[in-house]
């Protein structure tokens, strides 16, 4: 029997969406601001042609710096991957060269959900779990409803998702 087709719920999350974004716009705000001031220096202290011709060196550039830095922005944010089933943890991560790491649930000793004032306007955490076999924490980061995936885990009917709770610390009893 396929293993895949055994699982009764799996969640397949990525990480939110809106620190990409916010990454984004600070780049964009960064390359506004870089923009300006090259073209103020060469305003004022260069001759018309060799103006003109550094103008367009440092537009193209400038945006083939943009260009890179969005495309690795939005290229981090694809490549990683949660998978969350009723007994397992799967984080994946690359694009073209996948790396797949499985912590089996029945494992983790604790959970820690973290969020900080941003995230509970945006509502989205890290998921910290503990896992005393193997002896490291699996972070589980950015993800939007940590509060519900973390009910999940822990075996518990997760609550309606968009509701943060004010207690969020969490231990998985045994």
């Amino acid at each position: 029997m396929n293993k895949k087709n055994s699982y009764k719920k799996e969640y397949r999350l990525r990480q939110t969406f809106v620190l990409p974004v916010f990454k984004i716009i600070m780049v964009e705000l960064i390359i506004i601001i870089i923009n300006f001031l090259t073209r103020f220096i060469s305003f004022n202290y260069l001759g018309d042609f060799l103006n003109n011709f550094i103008i367009f060196i440092e537009i193209l550039i400038i945006q083939l710096f943009n260009i890179y830095l969005v495309l690795k922005i939005i290229f981090s944010w694809i490549s990683y991957e949660y998978i969350i089933r009723d007994d397992e943890i799967i984080i994946r991560q690359g694009l073209l060269i996948t790396k797949e790491i499985t912590y089996e649930i029945a494992n983790l000793q604790s959970m820690i959900i973290n969020q900080g004032l941003f995230g509970k306007i945006f509502n989205f955490g890290t998921i910290r779990l503990y896992n005393p076999v193997l002896k490291e924490e699996i972070f589980i980061e950015n993800i939007n409803n940590p509060n519900f995936y973390g009910d999940f885990i822990q075996k518990k009917e997760p609550e309606i998702p968009f509701i943060i709770k004010q207690n969020n610390q969490k231990s998985i009893k045994k």
